[in-house]
């Protein structure tokens, strides 16, 4: 037999697992209530948008998960063809989103605030004083590359960042890092 992520002997030491059949989840974050109100207030102001309809199932939907060898997380939306297909119309999306301790992205990570991390998301208040709950942002190392290829993501509507950091660089360094990219 080959060896592979099929196998669990990938040569990208982050595709193996404990169990070659399970995928361990450290941690789910508390996705944070000001998030369903957030949506609320949206589907108020946005009637046509069907936001307001499906909200809890958009929150609900909503998860924030931190594996053995990775971090993923789903923020949901509407279709994007609102409306042209009876059947799909006001359906809602996942939108999954995974990034594997080695990539360089996952170098570092921060509680989103005023400012902080320093170089990252550009803008003062980037959880609008945490109305709609608390905020990570995953950033390259490289600051320069932070700055001019949009080096960070933001990860939204928690309801304990900190908590979360730490799950997040507790796990990155219970992973083997000799594939680890340098960025």
């Amino acid at each position: 037999m080959s060896q592979g992520p099929h196998t669990n002997s990938s040569t990208r030491d982050m595709l193996n697992t404990a169990d070659p059949n399970a995928i361990r989840i450290v941690y789910r974050a508390p996705i944070s209530e000001k998030y369903l109100n957030f949506l609320t207030c949206i589907g108020i102001c946005s009637p046509c948008s069907c936001i307001y309809c499906k909200r809890k199932e958009i929150f609900q939907s909503t998860y924030v998960q931190v594996h053995e060898n990775r971090l993923e997380y789903n923020y949901p939306g509407l279709s994007d063809n609102m409306c042209a297909n009876i059947a799909t119309c006001c359906k809602v999306r996942d939108v999954v989103t995974v990034w594997y301790f080695d990539n360089a992205m996952t170098g570092n990570v921060g509680r989103a605030s005023f400012c902080q991390p320093i170089c990252t998301h550009n803008t003062c208040f980037p959880t609008c004083c945490d109305m709609c709950g608390e905020a990570v942002v995953v950033y390259k190392r490289d600051i320069c590359k932070r700055i001019c290829c949009g080096g960070h993501i933001m990860i939204p509507n928690l309801e304990n960042a900190d908590a979360l950091v730490d799950q997040i660089k507790g796990a990155a360094k219970a992973k083997p890092t000799s594939s680890m990219s340098k960025d």
